[in-house]
């Protein structure tokens, strides 16, 4: 195993983690482009040992940002799944938010379609469709009447 590639590896995963957090799958599958297996491992040993790479500050990262942008839980928990985060992490990450779904899922709807919520049966099941693309489920839907989900 040549160390100058592990050593590389390295320090371009530093250069990465500078501009965000990245998860373990995702560093591994960037470096396996451009070394084997084994020395890919091994840089990636590095880094978690050192503490530069972790999934849980990747899997909070992603929590707070996507939370932010108005994403619901759906969505973020199938991005952190695509990352490969293990789901303790996924559950730990999306705890803090636990109670405020409905709330966002609500903000998202007002800052689009304005405070009333139709009484028709269409306009109501295109705010809930709009709100089911980002990323909530029957629990944040649920709060609003002829639920069609």
């Amino acid at each position: 195993m040549s160390e100058k590639t592990v050593n590389s590896l390295v320090a371009k995963a530093y250069r990465l983690l500078v501009k965000r957090e990245y998860s373990h799958h995702e560093l591994l599958q960037r470096f396996l482009k451009q070394a084997s297996r084994q020395v890919c491992d091994e840089a990636m040993r590095q880094l978690v040992s050192q503490g530069a790479q972790s999934d849980e500050r990747f899997a909070e990262s992603l929590c707070r940002s996507r939370h932010a942008a108005g994403k619901g839980p759906v969505l973020v928990r199938y991005e952190l799944q695509k990352h490969q985060v293990n789901e303790e992490l996924i559950e730990m990450a999306m705890e803090p938010y636990a109670n405020e779904w409905k709330e966002l899922a609500e903000k998202v709807r007002k800052k689009k379609f304005g405070d009333e919520v139709p009484k028709e049966y269409p306009a109501l099941a295109r705010q809930l469709r709009f709100l089911q693309q980002r990323g909530f489920g029957r629990a944040e839907l649920s709060q609003y009447p002829h639920n069609c989900f």
